[in-house]
């Protein structure tokens, strides 16, 4: 049998396959006789973080409010008598600016001046009748003074005519007729003493009529004097609703006057920004005392404010009292303070006056708190704050005062000189290494917000 023949290029192929095996043997023997090196520990990263560091600073709790400007007098000029007018001032009209004492309307009064000398006449005829009555009287107590006289005499000579009948030498009907005349002027006589006793009545009837007809005459002075109005403080007209030849009633409106002596504020403020103006505990003693002069105890300052794009115009204004009820849906208080001559301080394209209806803001500050710690806000998480131990992270426990704007004020657990991180880490984890750098633009910013050198946004 014939044994099969194999290629001649399958033997060269084959023929690689020892030296291959060969060489593959050796590099791993190689490998695995090399030392490995040494395995050395990670390096703890420091994480970088932006810090600010406490210092104790001059607080000036503020809040703002916001509300609409109004005059603080309004006089409602209505007509306090009847009839038709007869003259008004040449600029009684809207908006016209007028000094106080200008007369500005003038009444028909003729009726009251009639009045008036009705009741001037009545009186003069009251004051003769008076002066009669004083003449009355002082007759009357002449008369009764010679009636009382010529009684005694006849008294007398009864007496005399009496001690004669005893004797025998006058008769009974001398008697008699001295009586007679002794009765008769007791009867002149009483008639003087009734009519003298009359006189007081008489004299309190025309005094009390002489009453009357000064209370008309009065009335008639003030009918013809309130037909005449007459500014009572400088002002600035509104509301004009009369004109010559216009009959008016009694009580019917005719114009405003605003005061522009003094301009009134009532801005709504919130009642939790409010309260952190009242934290002057002496203030709190005296309110539980009973003592309630808000604008005394509180010792509050006021700014009101105009924001324009292009201009910010400010008026210092004074503080008077909170109204006494709360708007239930906003939560706010509403807060009165008081301008004192705005128009008197305008300038004429720089400052205007505050005039009525003008939507304003007002700044509230309260009394000076000494040597406060504060922080930002955002750096409050979950009462905790972020603080550099070291180089290291720790949480801090802290207790807030109250907080106002961009701030927090810190009433325990933080001390001057504690570095606080104001920036996030993520995660963050007491005990991880970090790398501060301070952030002293936020420091300032918020050192000027909380001493009131920033305006609050």
């Amino acid at each position: 049998m014939r044994t099969p023949r194999v290629p001649k290029t399958l033997v060269k192929r084959l023929m690689f396959l020892p030296p291959l095996a060969i060489g593959v043997l050796i590099a791993y023997l190689l490998v695995q006789s090399r030392q490995k090196p040494a395995r050395r520990p990670p390096e703890e990263a420091a994480r970088p973080v932006r810090t600010i560091t406490l210092r104790p600073i001059d607080l000036v709790p503020r809040t703002l409010g916001f509300g609409e400007a109004r005059p603080g007098r309004v006089w409602r000029a209505v007509a306090k008598v009847a009839g038709e007018v007869i003259e008004t001032h040449p600029r009684l009209d809207n908006g016209a600016f007028l000094k106080k004492d200008t007369e500005l309307l003038k009444i028909d009064s003729t009726r009251y001046e009639l009045a008036l000398r009705e009741a001037e006449a009545a009186i003069e005829e009251i004051d003769a009748q008076l002066a009669e009555l004083e003449e009355s009287a002082r007759n009357t107590e002449a008369m009764l003074e010679i009636e009382s006289r010529s009684l005694e005499l006849a008294r007398q000579k009864l007496v005399r005519t009496e001690g004669l009948l005893e004797t025998e030498v006058a008769s009974q009907n001398q008697v008699d007729e001295e009586e007679r005349a002794v009765l008769q002027q007791r009867s002149i006589v009483r008639n003087l003493q009734s009519e003298q006793s009359l006189i007081p009545a008489k004299r309190n009837a025309l005094v009390a009529k002489r009453a009357v007809q000064e209370s008309k005459l009065e009335r008639s002075r003030l009918d013809v004097a309130d037909a005449v109005l007459v500014a009572p403080f400088d002002c600035r007209l509104a509301n004009v609703e009369i004109e010559v030849g216009q009959y008016v009633a009694v009580g019917e409106r005719l114009f405003e006057a605003d005061s522009l002596a003094k301009s009134t504020v009532t801005a709504q403020v919130q009642v939790r920004h409010m309260s952190n103006l009242m934290r002057n505990q002496e203030a709190r003693q005296r309110m539980t005392e009973g003592e309630f002069d808000l604008p005394k105890l509180l010792e509050l300052t006021a700014t009101v404010r105009l924001r324009y794009p292009e201009l910010v115009v400010e008026w210092p204004a004074v503080f008077t009292g909170i109204e006494g009820t709360i708007d239930s849906q906003t939560r706010t208080a509403g807060v009165v303070v008081d301008v004192e001559q705005s128009y008197e301080r305008a300038e004429p394209g720089r400052k205007p006056p505050l005039v009525k209806g003008m939507y304003v803001e007002v700044e509230l500050r309260g009394p000076v708190m000494p040597r406060r710690l504060v922080v930002p806000r955002s750096a409050l998480r979950n009462g905790n704050l972020w603080v550099v131990d070291g180089d290291r992270l720790r949480f801090a426990p802290v207790e807030i005062d109250f907080q106002q704007m961009d701030f927090a004020v810190v009433k325990s657990g933080l001390s001057s000189g504690d570095q606080i991180v104001v920036s996030d880490l993520i995660p963050a984890l007491p005990g991880m290494l970090l790398a501060p750098t301070p952030d002293h633009a936020l420091r300032e910013r918020l050192e000027a917000q909380a001493s009131g050198e920033r305006a609050i946004q």
